[in-house]
């Protein structure tokens, strides 16, 4: 019988893949480069740490896969002693080895998957505010410096669901009266702006603070490219910790909003959002318009998204015609 030589596969012919040569690849992938600007910032953060803490526990450049064991990654995840913290840094990771065990190895995490789980804090997960709340902190906008302008930022939040990054960014250009629409540059995307709905009244406000604001400077032939919310003129965006810095002073103001609400649970600017989408709910639009209104790419980003508001929904199908039946109606005639 004639001896038959099987080549070598791929995987075992090469040297090996060494932790820098992972980091180079990844930093040059789609997974890394379609995330949006902040989510790249936030995960070259996370890299540097984790290769920190691999540089600590070996005396050179490791090879990837003593990095990508489940008792390694433990290891790294436990050092953390917060919950929250340690599932952004697992998310990371996942997306990390993943795109290198997937190219170099022609693998997936699945043996790795339990350890990159980590259930989060629901306590400190954002929340929506009450309307009672949402008054008063507009209330209270309104007394502060930098009055009109932090109403104005209250009420676009409110009158569109839009993300801070969105906010921050928006030009004079990307306001369209005609359509009622805003022009953001959406989660993930670089090169393109996509519409944002928002509400007449808080539409009406924004066109008249930009008239306020930049009418003396309506003839310059950048005008439409000059960013709404900024501290020099519309040259550059508002930073985004000063609108943070701003909400949350106001919520350290309110008298509406308990000591829990503000130390446990971390109202934020993100939970302007979620009241956002939690209103819509409670005004019986359906998830499909709102996962539209809120531009989520799949249905099911919205139901988890909304899943946070379950006693909301409790009360609501408990509003449905024939939620206040009672059985033993049913069954009176039986009785007797």
């Amino acid at each position: 019988m004639e001896n038959r030589v099987f080549p070598i596969s791929f995987v075992e012919q090469r040297r090996p893949i060494l932790l820098q040569d992972a980091v180079e690849f990844y930093y040059s992938s789609a997974s890394f480069t379609e995330l949006a600007k902040l989510s790249q910032t936030a995960y070259r953060y996370e890299m540097n740490l984790f290769i920190k803490f691999c540089s600590q526990h070996f005396n050179q450049d490791p090879d990837f896969k003593s990095v990508c064991t489940s008792q390694f990654l433990s290891s790294y995840l436990l050092t953390v002693q917060n919950k929250n913290t340690r599932s952004k840094k697992a998310a990371f990771l996942r997306n990390f080895l993943r795109t290198i065990l997937d190219h170099f190895y022609e693998d997936n995490i699945e043996k790795i998957k339990r350890v990159l789980k980590v259930k989060v804090d629901k306590r400190n997960l954002p929340r929506a505010f009450t309307k009672e709340q949402i008054d008063e902190l507009i209330m209270l906008a309104r007394l502060g410096r930098e009055s009109y302008r932090n109403f104005v930022i209250l009420w676009t939040f409110l009158g569109t669901g839009i993300r801070l990054s969105e906010l921050c960014t928006l030009q004079i250009g990307d306001i369209k009266p005609q359509t009622k629409d805003i022009y953001v540059r959406s989660k993930g995307e670089k090169e393109f702006k996509t519409p944002s709905k928002i509400t007449d009244f808080s539409l009406e406000l924004l066109t008249q603070f930009v008239k306020f604001r930049f009418g003396a400077l309506k003839d310059l032939p950048n005008y439409s490219e000059l960013y709404v919310f900024s501290n020099n003129q519309g040259k550059t965006p508002i930073n985004e910790s000063t609108v943070q810095k701003m909400l949350s002073n106001l919520i350290d103001q309110s008298s509406t909003i308990t000591d829990d609400d503000k130390n446990v649970y971390q109202l934020s600017v993100h939970s302007l959002r979620h009241s956002f989408a939690l209103y819509l709910l409670e005004s019986g639009v359906d998830p499909y318009t709102i996962q539209q209104l809120l531009r989520h790419k799949w249905l099911s980003s919205t139901l988890v998204y909304l899943n946070l508001f379950d006693s909301m929904l409790v009360k609501v199908i408990n509003q449905h015609p024939l939620a206040n039946l009672k059985v033993t109606d049913f069954f009176k005639e039986v009785s007797k």
